[in-house]
């Protein structure tokens, strides 16, 4: 017996069970309470049924799951497809959560020699490997249709979890650049994650690429800049970062709140002077970006102070605000 190969089955199984589950419940996250138990027709099952199915065959498949049959005797398969009145999403999500958990307490403490036993499902002899799979694929199956149904109900608000269309060039770059970055994923959710950040990109008219606010820049003068960081260090409870080093010798200070910078710049205004005081969006891809503004009729600002590593123009809009586009750093 390859003991190697065997552990690496059961971990790769274990994996998949819990991506699956995963896939499952970020389609069941963009449903209202209601959509939960909507039919959309006939023959149809709700979402509630499918869950409720899915998890009563874990509980009879995985509950003594070498030493018993698969299909226990005080199972009602035809009772799963059926959703009492009384029941709600808590108590929906409850049994789906304790069949998950009879699979992930059956397949962990599984050893190299349980590969050896022989499992039985309704009477019918399996491998060990054999009744996983099998499991694995009927789960799949079912999870499936409920991402089906969750995309029907959300319609134009789904958020996808799989590759978006016309996407899958993109997606391998994105797939390459993590493998750079040594940075590994399951299949599912580096779709999920690439899709997300897709859909965070697409808005009407945004062609720019804009995916989100890097930092927000207030000036001061110089005379009060020790008061003002004062101010924001331990009156705000900001916490300050150092600044890059071509930047440090012109004062002033940057501080970070969640995924967002305030800059805190020195200028000492007169009313001949224009501030530089700003907001600046992050973008994926500079020159489209540059492309795109130019071609609005946008005047195109170079950089006046730049920075190394950092690729940035600027604008105006047409209250005079400016605004710095920077290349987003992957």
């Amino acid at each position: 017996m390859n003991e190697e190969l065997i552990r690496d089955y059961l971990y790769d199984a274990l994996a998949n069970f819990h991506a699956y589950k995963k896939l499952a419940e970020k389609a069941l996250a963009q449903l209202t309470n209601d959509e939960f138990f909507i039919t959309i027709d006939e023959e149809s099952n709700s979402i509630a049924v499918i869950m409720k199915h899915i998890a009563g065959n874990m509980l009879s498949r995985w509950t003594d799951f070498l030493t018993t049959d698969g299909e226990k005797p005080d199972r009602n398969r035809d009772l799963e497809f059926v959703v009492e009145p009384q029941m709600v999403k808590e108590d929906l999500v409850a049994y789906w959560e304790k069949g998950w958990n009879a699979v992930f307490t059956a397949l962990e403490p599984l050893r190299p020699d349980d590969f050896e036993k022989k499992i039985m499902i309704r009477g019918e002899e399996h491998t060990v490997v054999g009744a996983i799979n099998r499991q694995m694929t009927h789960y799949a199956y079912h999870i499936g249709q409920i991402i089906f149904l969750a995309k029907h109900f959300r319609s134009t608000e789904w958020k996808s979890l799989s590759i978006p269309k016309n996407r899958s060039a993109e997606f391998n770059q994105y797939l390459a650049k993590k493998v750079d970055q040594s940075e590994t994923q399951h299949r599912f959710d580096a779709a999920a994650k690439f899709a997300s950040n897709a859909g965070e990109r697409k808005q009407l008219n945004m062609s720019a690429g804009i995916v989100n606010f890097h930092h927000v820049n207030v000036t001061v003068p110089h005379a009060v800049e020790e008061v003002t960081k004062e101010f924001y260090r331990n009156v705000l409870g900001l916490e300050e970062v150092p600044k890059p080093e071509a930047s440090r010798g012109r004062g002033g200070a940057w501080y970070q709140l969640g995924s967002v910078q305030l800059h805190l710049s020195l200028e000492d205004i007169t009313e001949h002077q224009v501030a530089t005081r700003h907001i600046c969006f992050a973008v994926e891809n500079l020159d489209q970006a540059q492309t795109h503004l130019a071609a609005a009729r946008v005047e195109i600002l170079s950089d006046p102070r730049p920075v190394p590593g950092t690729k940035r123009f600027y604008v105006r809009d047409p209250g005079g605000n400016l605004i710095e586009i920077a290349e987003k750093k992957i």
